[in-house]
């Protein structure tokens, strides 16, 4: 469909009104009519709330319990975005305590690709002397017992 109807791909074909009322068709259906996940709707919330509420060790494993049943590439990226924001300056030392007690419980769900993706992005903060950041990156890491993702050449 992209093919067809972008400047970017010339062809000498044309299209004809009912083949693009067909593609609009198929635009509507498929993609902007489609709902907007529960799951990217809680992750988001998740992520705005620890960093405003205070959560407990219990309550941290309340909420890993919801996060059983998501999609490995949902999980992958709730904790990712939990890495950016424990690894920002700006963040709270509250903040930081509910992500350390989040973690433990979603790093056995991530996948090989992303944890190996925090050690490359603590590696970055050590090759570009962000020293606080890379403190911090490390933190994550050392949170989970993942120190063993860290490349040899950094450690």
């Amino acid at each position: 469909m992209r093919n067809w109807a972008s400047a970017a791909h010339p062809n000498h074909n044309q299209i004809t009104d009912l083949q693009l009322i067909s593609m609009l068709e198929t635009c509507i259906l498929e993609v902007i009519t489609l709902p907007l996940s529960n799951v990217v709707v809680e992750i988001k919330k998740l992520l705005a709330n620890i960093k405003t509420n205070q959560i407990s060790e219990k309550e941290a494993k309340q909420i890993a319990s919801f996060c059983i049943d998501l999609p490995l590439e949902k999980i992958n990226t709730l904790t990712d975005g939990l890495f950016s924001i424990y690894t920002r300056l700006n963040t709270t030392t509250k903040t930081r305590q509910n992500i350390r007690f989040l973690i433990p419980f979603l790093w056995d769900r991530l996948d090989e690709t992303t944890r190996y993706s925090f050690s490359t992005k603590y590696a970055r903060f050590v090759a570009n002397n962000d020293k606080k950041q890379a403190k911090l990156a490390r933190e994550f890491l050392e949170t989970v017992s993942g120190k063993s993702y860290i490349p040899d050449i950094v450690i």
